[in-house]
């Protein structure tokens, strides 16, 4: 889970610092007075790029909605807003943003909750640990066998949804549990 959480603040950081790239140069204008022109036109050139691309897959795929979209924005650009006052500014000033940044990202967690638990949802699909994935569940000895689809996977518990069921339901993780995920083993009404 460490592993997981550490690849998706990198990865949110550096989309962030992409799409919100003319930030730096314009922070350094403002605290430095020093414009770069030439840094500035390629940083609105790659993010302009990289805003395209983004605009372009939100309107061919059904799963990017506007929300997600907003919300995404509004984490990434406070992500960006924070880097630059750490170089750039006092320590109160950094303070105080980082406070209010805080305040912002539990708000839009609770405003865009649908958002979150999708995006959490699809980070933990596509590392087969969570998400809804198919899942069978048994153990070395195949005394029991277990189909679902798989909520979490943590170290000690597995929760999955039962085909048929809506009740979630958590089998203990011991050496001999094994689990398996893949489309295959899902039947069609789950």
């Amino acid at each position: 889970m460490k592993a997981f959480f550490s690849l998706l603040v990198i990865s949110l950081i550096t989309i962030s610092a992409v799409l919100f790239m003319p930030t730096f140069p314009l922070a350094a204008w403002k605290y430095e007075r020093k414009l770069n022109i030439p840094n500035l036109i390629l940083s609105i050139v790659i993010s302009s790029s990289f805003w395209a691309i983004a605009i372009y897959a939100s309107i061919i795929s059904s799963d990017l909605k506007l929300p997600f979209i907003l919300y995404i924005s509004t984490m990434g650009f406070s992500i960006v807003l924070q880097i630059n006052l750490m170089v750039y500014a006092k320590p109160k000033v950094q303070f105080t943003v980082l406070s209010m940044i805080i305040a912002l990202t539990f708000y839009l967690t609770f405003i865009f909750k649908d958002v979150t638990s999708g995006l959490i949802g699809n980070t933990l699909r596509s590392y087969g640990s969570g998400g809804g994935v198919c899942v069978t569940i048994t153990d070395t000895l195949e005394s029991y066998d277990l189909k679902g689809r798989l909520i979490l996977a943590s170290p000690d518990y597995i929760y999955f949804k039962s085909n048929g069921f809506t009740s979630i339901t958590a089998v203990k993780v011991d050496s001999r549990t094994i689990y398996k995920t893949g489309n295959e083993e899902c039947s069609e009404d789950t």
